[in-house]
């Protein structure tokens, strides 16, 4: 274990093969600000009415995160294209967060004037977690070798990952015992919206590691790899267990034999 430790890490030739373009990027600045501004347009004073200022003290600190955010990745606009792509990544991470935030307090000011109910957002909940579902399954690991598709697509997997959590939680707040129904509903759209931007994000993610991996000619899907290898130690171990000869001593139960390589000779037999 003391000489494991004095290896070198291995190095890896890209630090992230998510690569979100300039065109990405000013896109989700774009939706950031469009949410902001119906905010303030809810609230033009940018005070969130409500008698229980408890009711409002998230959604305020969360709406002034997503303006502190908006007005610090403006500024960056023009300089995209200088950003490396784990950069622009981290950029693109925190442009969804704060959406999320603007979008709870425009939720709280739809529910507390009635323009939106407790169960719109729960269909909305409802129609987000079958999207999901739908990318996961439609989801295809191409990739010209194994390490590749390791790296890319457990990246692409973790902002899957992050759009499941956001779903999940905004599932516990709409449906919670005892949950009011402004209170909760408001943190769980803006959970449901930040889960469909990254949603989004995670196809465009996906068919850009797909196109990549197709300018490599010899680019395969993942799976059928996968299959090719499984063939491969099915025959490697069909040749390796009839060499065996496997003697059972005197008095020994059968059951009692518990060996994989024993058991798949049987089967042959």
């Amino acid at each position: 274990m003391h000489d494991a430790q004095e290896i070198d890490y291995p190095t890896v030739p890209s630090p992230t093969y998510l690569r979100p373009t300039e065109g990405h990027l000013t896109d989700a600045l774009d939706e950031l600000t469009e949410r902001v501004d119906a905010a303030r347009e809810r609230w033009p004073d940018e005070e969130i009415e409500a008698d229980d200022r408890e009711i409002i003290a998230n959604s305020r600190k969360q709406f002034e995160r997503a303006k502190a955010t908006l007005e610090d990745i403006e500024e960056q606009r023009g300089s995209f294209g200088e950003l490396s792509a784990a950069e622009r990544l981290d950029v693109l991470g925190d442009l969804r967060s704060a959406l999320g935030g603007a979008e709870q307090a425009v939720a709280l000011a739809d529910l507390q004037r009635g323009n939106r109910e407790r169960d719109d957002i729960v269909a909305t909940l409802g129609a987000l977690r079958d999207e999901y579902e739908s990318v996961i399954e439609d989801l295809l690991y191409v990739a010209p070798d194994l390490s590749w598709a390791v790296i890319a697509y457990g990246e692409l997997d973790e902002w899957l990952d992050n759009v499941r959590g956001s779903i999940r939680t905004g599932e516990h707040h709409v449906h919670g015992e005892g949950n009011t129904d402004i209170v909760e509903p408001q943190y769980s759209a803006g959970q449901a919206a930040s889960a469909r931007a990254r949603l989004a994000d995670a196809v465009r993610l996906r068919d850009s590691l797909e196109e990549t991996a197709r300018e490599n000619t010899t680019a395969n899907s993942l799976e059928q790899e996968l299959d090719n290898a499984y063939e491969r130690l099915n025959e490697r171990t069909d040749t390796v267990t009839e060499r065996v000869d496997f003697d059972i001593e005197d008095g020994a139960d059968e059951d009692e034999m518990d060996s994989y390589a024993y058991r798949r000779q049987a089967r042959q037999e």
